[in-house]
């Protein structure tokens, strides 16, 4: 009965492992395609505002900011450096929105009895009180958006 409890322990460890990777990498994807976006723009209408500006005053100017406007039209670095950063930062922060089912899971898959058995059951209880709270609407969220 006790190697039983272990086992089912280790089983909602390995289990709430595989959600949560599979949560941070979509997380991750989904910021890595709408970081781009936005940051493009962004510096697409500051670029913009400014060269509306400064039209006229410098014909030497001019000819700099529209090479530069048309250098990051052209240029794929950015929009790679920033997808790379957008997933990273999903990722991050969807660990970060799922730390204590991460803990809990870490307790279960890496400990021993007693601690793989208590993270087993908080995984149980977490899982429980998420059923009820999402699925069920037994008991009101706490959100704080």
């Amino acid at each position: 009965m006790k190697d039983a409890i272990l086992i089912i322990s280790k089983i909602f460890g390995y289990t709430t492992a595989g959600i949560t990777v599979y949560d941070t990498h979509k997380r991750g994807r989904d910021r890595a395609i709408t970081l781009p976006i936005e940051n493009n723009t962004k510096v697409m209408s500051d670029l913009y505002l400014s060269n509306r500006r400064n039209c006229g005053k410098s014909s030497l100017g001019n000819q700099m900011q529209k090479a530069y406007i048309r250098k990051r039209l052209l240029t794929d670095i950015f929009e790679n450096i920033d997808t790379v950063i957008g997933y990273i930062s999903g990722g991050l922060a969807q660990l970060r929105d799922s730390i204590i089912p991460v803990s809990l899971s870490a307790m279960a898959i890496a400990g021993k009895n007693i601690v793989s058995k208590i993270g087993g059951i908080g995984l149980a209880l977490y899982g429980l009180n998420y059923a009820a709270s999402y699925i069920l609407r037994l008991i009101k969220p706490n959100t704080h958006d």
